[in-house]
């Protein structure tokens, strides 16, 4: 019996371990994820000419590289008095006390690359991943400045950082090549000659990212004073010099071709064969095409079919009042016929001679 309690003792307290076991593990799943999720901060290394990077927190685990000082960091979560990093593609850990958080200023301003090649880095130091590289004159959105002389930009649907230390590799966009309008109305404009570049940039410096052909459209969505059109161009923004408009002819406004083109919508709508069932949708299209401008109404390449409806309808009332109206003397025959006794004589000539 003694022997029985003690086994049922043992198992009780095995198990009261494996549940508390189970829960410690659990937690911990759900802190990691926590920490996880939470944004990742930029820090600067200070205090440390060599800050060593580990596998894990604590000095007893393996040191797998070294962040200098002035360097920054990007900081998963801290945890301790450990900083768990992201690493080359992976994560890591650095001592926390050698971490201080990097001031940085908001600017949002597009920013214009002053060398002939410049890195777009993973971090704001030289230690990380080249995602890509800018040439002269190519422009980059910078969301801050850092104070470590990096900036944070857009690049390529995401975030990335450039070394900008003292403003050395990106300068202001020149005023000289800004808006003539802040009202400026999108219109199309068309290629007046047989090959248009059409660049990156406002000037022959910027690359070229395509070509227009003679008659080809593109809509300008803005006017600047060195004569160049910043336009919508494959999805994109691209620039076209037309100095004295040389190159682009303005044809349609964009409001007043949307508007021409839902006008063009309702009358393809209409039915092939027009019924007098038909004419809400007639009228309908023809009360939209009277509220439209002269230039919109320029742009409306279907009327003849509008017309064509409205005459049809026309036609369609014309042959119902005739119908009715032959229906009204019928019945009037029919009435004067059945008037008629069924011994007829001479006294009712006048009502046979009349019907």
């Amino acid at each position: 019996m003694i022997k029985g309690k003690k086994a049922l003792f043992s198992m009780i307290v095995s198990a009261a371990f494996m549940a508390s076991s189970m829960t410690t593990s659990v937690d911990a799943i759900k802190k990691d994820t926590i920490l996880e999720s939470r944004k990742i901060t930029t820090m600067e290394v200070f205090g440390a000419s060599n800050l060593n990077i580990r596998t894990g927190s604590s000095t007893k685990y393996k040191r797998i590289g070294y962040a200098k000082k002035g360097q920054t960091v990007e900081v998963i979560s801290i945890s301790k008095g450990w900083a768990k990093i992201s690493y080359k593609g992976s994560t890591a850990y650095v001592s926390a006390k050698y971490l201080k958080n990097v001031s940085s200023q908001k600017i949002n301003e597009e920013m214009v690359v002053k060398v002939n090649t410049l890195n777009v880095r993973s971090g704001s130091s030289t230690k990380y991943k080249i995602l890509g590289k800018l040439k002269k004159n190519d422009r980059v959105k910078v969301i801050s400045t850092l104070s470590n002389g990096w900036v944070k930009v857009e690049y390529k649907g995401g975030y990335a950082y450039i070394s900008n230390a003292k403003g050395a590799y990106l300068g202001k966009v020149s005023q000289s090549n800004s808006s003539t309008n802040t009202t400026f109305k999108k219109i199309e404009m068309i290629a007046n000659v047989k090959s248009l570049n059409v660049r990156t940039g406002p000037s022959t410096k910027y690359s070229t990212m395509g070509k227009l052909s003679k008659g080809d459209i593109v809509i300008a969505v803005d006017k600047l004073s060195n004569g160049w059109m910043k336009v919508e161009y494959k999805g994109k923004i691209g620039y076209i010099s037309n100095s004295k408009g040389t190159y682009l002819k303005e044809g349609a406004l964009v409001e007043n071709r949307e508007k021409a083109n839902n006008v063009i919508d309702l009358i393809n709508n209409l039915q092939k064969n027009i019924t007098l069932n038909h004419k809400s949708a007639v009228n309908k299209a023809r009360v939209a095409y009277n509220s439209l401008n002269s230039k919109s109404k320029a742009l409306v390449t279907n009327l003849n079919k509008l017309v064509n409806a409205e005459n049809k309808i026309e036609e369609l009332e014309k042959e119902l009042e005739e119908s009715n109206t032959n229906k009204e003397l019928a019945n009037k025959v029919i009435n004067a016929i059945n008037s008629l006794s069924d011994n007829i004589s001479l006294s009712e000539k006048s009502k046979v001679v009349d019907t």
